[in-house]
């Protein structure tokens, strides 16, 4: 935790780093190293007779210590679990090419690659029912094979719903995106994190939370 918080003075607590690590990096066993700092203090200030013992150390909570000091010396990056062939669309592409891949395949987000790869933006769920809910107040009848996607994207780029990042960030690092960022759908991996890549990845919210 110093290292990632460079935080190399010996006189700085260990309870300061670990402050200052939940601050700067989301870690889901923060509340355990809490715990852990606590009990660390009482039995190395505050324990006077060495005959009582304080505290037993069960194999359970030995291996989860274990655990956590192996995800901070060797922490785990996107491209470990999260590289995968990614379905994406083009502006031209019909509404009912997306709702058939919705269909076969369960997605629910889609990037948007323009003529060259690039990345034009994301196409969600979310986006493609705040259109329906529009085009059903016009009283209107809607042609699904003449709506393209360029037409809804617009619903979905007055959100900031995705972020690209690269192979190399830290898995961590994702966590504390979609902590911060609310309104957050999916992060998209590219190579090192630029839109004019290729995507070979996508992390939503349901992924972090299945993959525990």
């Amino acid at each position: 935790m110093r290292k990632h918080t460079r935080i190399l003075d010996d006189t700085v607590s260990f309870s300061e780093v670990a402050e200052k690590f939940s601050e700067k990096m989301y870690f889901s066993d923060m509340g355990f190293i809490r715990v852990a700092a606590k009990l660390r203090n009482v039995l190395v200030h505050e324990k006077k007779d060495h005959s009582q013992e304080l505290a037993t150390p069960v194999e359970k909570v030995v291996q989860k210590m274990e655990r956590i000091a192996n995800e901070l010396n060797a922490p785990e990056k996107v491209d470990q679990r999260f590289q995968q062939n990614v379905e994406a669309v083009s502006p031209t592409d019909t509404i009912k090419k997306v709702l058939q891949l919705v269909a076969e395949h369960g997605f629910s987000q889609f990037p948007v690659l323009g003529e060259k790869g690039e990345i034009l933006g994301l196409l969600t769920e979310n986006g493609i029912t705040r259109w329906l809910s529009s085009e059903v107040c016009k009283e209107s009848m809607i042609e699904f094979e003449e709506v393209k996607v360029h037409q809804i994207l617009a619903h979905e780029e007055s959100r900031k719903n995705m972020q690209i990042v690269g192979r190399h960030r830290l898995v961590n690092d994702i966590r504390k995106l979609f902590s911060d960022k609310n309104l957050l759908e999916a992060a998209i991996i590219t190579q090192t994190g630029k839109k004019t890549e290729k995507p070979i990845g996508i992390i939503t919210r349901w992924d972090l939370i299945s993959n525990e």
